[in-house]
């Protein structure tokens, strides 16, 4: 690896492995900004020099990406590396619809082994510059760094209307000294400790999901829109006097009423940060969009400022790791070792917080205080959105009807006030005291909270009565069925039915809420004990056929496959992971198979014939087998 040539940093990621999402990557993986060209006697030769200025100022911009020998990313600093910018020749301005049809080229998805991370389009009105159009990759780049670069760009050409060249500070970061500082003693140490906290925080509890049965219909949901200028006040004081960001203080607040509309002490919010702490600045282009998991807990802290300081810690972790789900939780390099009982990271609230800049227009003229509740009949998932509007926070609050009902919605954020001035009054306010929040949801009988998802009895023991040979299936537990700390099921079946087989079962039964429910033991019995909700007398008496976790034995080739799909997925995992032995009754992460590689595993089973699988499948609970039924040979 030559000087230029580096691995993506931690926060590249899942831009990386987004990148590479079939058939096409995400819209939200760009940026994009327009700079009006400033009246002058400026040619289109000059704006051209305008870009090539930033990308020569900046080397994330002049970077290419790929693929090395053994499966992981780099990226190549190029030296001369620039995009081409397109000239797009109008009769008139264009309006806002007809420029983004007329800049479309530039908006495709990126090949970022083949060019630049950065496109530009330049309209002309006979032939005058008049509008400049930038889109750059969230890889290199997040939303306040395109604004970095918009405001550059602007100060260059307003210097070469006058003839001259801005002489600008160089750029305090780079991926390129990210990475070299995560490489670091002390880097590597900060990235052990991460991993650490993110492997706490899934074990402890890797999903957040309410209460939906399995034959629930779809039942849509609702937008509720709100500003206030009194939560804006609120969240300043509040943060100042407790040394956190705005946005805690908000995704708290939220918090508190979702914990308890879900009948927890806690909730997940998977929120949208950006890599920005080294150095402590916003002064440079090249900082990363990453979306980590932020756990807020109400049960393990006495008081909301207790609440409030873990939820900082949470959020500063989340900023300089981003995301680091159950692929990711383990680290060779770091001496950490995989976790044993792998589950997808499901459920949680997406809350992204931003300032507001040209770019946010899309919001309505509103007044300083109101709230808007539109309903809507398909369900868009559970979101918020906060646009700090010069101190008034504007939120935008997607919910589906299974989660929220309307009224439920509206009143999470006018209450929002009334918490934050009861905390402003009382610093040392504990939950039971809390105002303007929604009533704790008391699960009614038949509910269990399996690792932070909410199952009914009946719908479990409907997924495994389904399965081939079982004629029976209970669920017994030590004490409460409320809260499960290790779940348990007895199934009365023949001797062909495993504890592998049904683990594999219900890796591949989804739930409403997307996830996979797998309980950590199974006991298969030919006959039924006499105390069905004894988990002693199912292990105990007489009659026990078998007993495991299920990831014991898989079977006859479980291994090598039998079908060419299987072999052919488990020779692809096998090649880009080294030394692990993959599973077909097992999944992805239990192969310990990992994140960043994925997409070198998609592009191998292309290179041997085959399609149909993305991303994330693999990401998934799935087991391998059932992903090689998805598999279809290249057309």
């Amino acid at each position: 690896m030559d000087g230029h040539e580096f691995p993506l940093t931690w926060a590249q990621y899942w831009t990386w492995v987004a990148q590479h999402e079939t058939p096409a990557p995400p819209a939200a993986l760009t940026g994009h900004v327009t700079v009006p060209v400033p009246d002058g006697e400026l040619s289109v030769s000059d704006v051209e020099g305008a870009v090539r200025w930033l990308v020569r100022r900046h080397e994330g911009l002049r970077t290419r990406f790929r693929m090395n020998g053994d499966g992981y990313p780099v990226q190549l600093i190029e030296e001369d590396f620039f995009p081409v910018v397109r000239v797009i020749e109008s009769p008139a301005v264009l309006r806002d619809k007809e420029a983004e049809q007329a800049i479309g080229v530039i908006l495709r998805p990126f090949e970022l082994g083949e060019e630049p991370p950065i496109r530009a389009a330049l309209v002309t009105v006979t032939g005058v510059p008049t509008t400049l159009h930038l889109v750059m990759h969230h890889i290199v780049c997040d939303n306040t760094a395109v604004e970095i670069a918009k405001s550059e760009i602007r100060t260059y050409l307003d210097h070469a209307v006058r003839g001259d060249v801005p002489q600008l500070p160089a750029p305090e970061w780079s991926p390129r000294q990210q990475w070299e500082f995560e490489s670091s003693a002390r880097g590597a140490e900060l990235n052990r400790r991460a991993v650490e906290y993110w492997r706490e925080l899934h074990e402890r509890q890797p999903c957040d999901v309410h209460p939906v049965r399995v034959d629930s219909p779809p039942s849509g949901g609702c937008r509720v829109r709100f500003s206030s200028d009194e939560v804006g006040k609120l969240c300043e004081v509040i943060a100042k006097r407790e040394g956190c960001f705005d946005a805690v203080v908000l995704m708290t607040a939220f918090a508190a009423s979702f914990a308890n509309v879900k009948g927890r002490d806690v909730t997940v919010f998977k929120s949208l940060l950006s890599n920005r702490q080294f150095p402590k600045t916003k002064g440079y282009v090249g900082n990363i969009v990453e979306m980590g998991r932020i756990l807020v807990d109400f049960g393990r802290f006495p008081t909301l400022r207790d609440v409030m300081k873990n939820v900082m810690t949470s959020t500063m972790k989340g900023m300089r790791y981003g995301q680091v789900g159950a692929l990711r939780i383990h680290d060779p390099k770091l001496g950490v070792e995989p976790i044993v009982d792998w589950t997808p990271t499901e459920g949680g609230i997406l809350f992204n917080y931003v300032p507001a800049s040209s770019s946010e227009a899309a919001w309505p003229d509103l007044p300083s205080s109101t709230v808007e509740t539109t309903e809507y009949q398909h369900q868009a998932g559970n979101s918020i959105l906060v646009i700090n509007d010069h101190g008034i926070p504007r939120i935008t609050m997607y919910a589906d009807r299974d989660f929220l009902s309307p009224e439920q919605a509206e009143s999470v954020v006018t209450g929002l006030p009334v918490l934050l001035e009861q905390f402003w009054r009382d610093p040392e306010l504990t939950r039971l005291d809390f105002q303007g929040v929604l009533p704790r949801w008391t699960a009614p009988s038949g509910w269990i909270d399996w690792r932070g998802c909410w199952i009914h009895e009946l719908d479990l023991k409907a997924m495994l009565e389904a399965f081939p040979g079982v004629r029976a299936a209970y669920i017994p537990t030590r004490g409460s069925k409320e809260r499960v700390d290790h779940l348990v099921v007895g199934v009365v079946g023949t001797p062909a039915v495993t504890p592998s087989a049904l683990r594999e079962h219900l890796l591949n039964t989804r739930w409403p809420s997307g996830i996979s429910v797998v309980p950590a033991e199974f006991v298969i019995r030919q006959d039924a004990p006499h105390d069905t909700d004894s988990v002693e007398a199912w292990c105990d008496e007489p009659g026990t056929i078998c007993r495991g976790t299920g990831r014991e034995d898989g079977g006859d080739n479980d291994e090598t496959g039998e079908s060419p799909a299987e072999k052919v997925l488990l020779q692809c995992i096998g090649r880009v992971h080294p030394g692990t032995r993959p599973r077909l009754s097992g999944n992805y992460g239990e192969a310990r198979g990992e994140y960043i590689k994925i997409p070198a595993v998609v592009a191998g089973l292309r290179a041997a014939g085959y399609e149909g699988l993305r991303v994330q499948d693999f990401t998934s609970p799935f087991s391998l087998r059932k992903l090689a039924a998805q598999l279809t040979p290249c057309e």
